[in-house]
């Protein structure tokens, strides 16, 4: 079976000049339609037959805004949280699974995406069941910074 054609939603981020969301929306059109273009070109030169571009959008981030992390914790309690900082994560520990007996700061490690993506799809709920992966997958990617699992013994 040959693959005659193929779909895929591009977003692109960028850091726009200083001023730009002081533009007009005219003049923020037309610089996001010239990197479109650039984009467009650089897919057509490297083997892409055809681009078409949807549309051009522009959204302003709020600037103290942070990627989520993940950590875990292995002692007093285990545990894995998703938060924006370390702080945070030993905040929603001692909050939700035990208290800091003042070596939280050297036992909570950060740990990547696919360790947390790994460890949170074994997760199983109050009930003893295992979470579902539009569970896992929708914990994982929201903006909310929380506990996604704990000690077994603390349920």
């Amino acid at each position: 079976m040959e693959i005659r054609a193929a779909v895929f939603d591009i977003k692109v981020t960028c850091n726009a000049y200083e001023g730009f969301n002081k533009e007009s929306a005219s003049e923020q059109r037309e610089a996001l339609e010239v990197l479109g273009n650039t984009i467009k070109g650089d897919l057509l030169k490297n083997g892409v037959d055809d681009v078409k571009i949807k549309g051009y959008f522009t959204e302003q981030l709020e600037s103290d805004k942070r990627d989520m992390k993940f950590f875990e914790v292995n002692e007093p309690y285990s545990a894995l949280i998703k938060a924006r900082t370390k702080e945070k994560a030993m905040q929603i520990y001692t909050d939700t699974v035990a208290d800091d007996d003042g070596n939280l700061s050297n036992e909570i490690t950060e740990v990547t995406d696919l360790f947390s993506a790994i460890c949170h799809s074994r997760t199983v709920d109050h009930d003893g069941k295992q979470l579902s992966a539009n569970e896992v997958f929708e914990q994982l990617t929201n903006d909310e910074e929380m506990l996604l699992s704990m000690d077994r013994s603390l349920q």
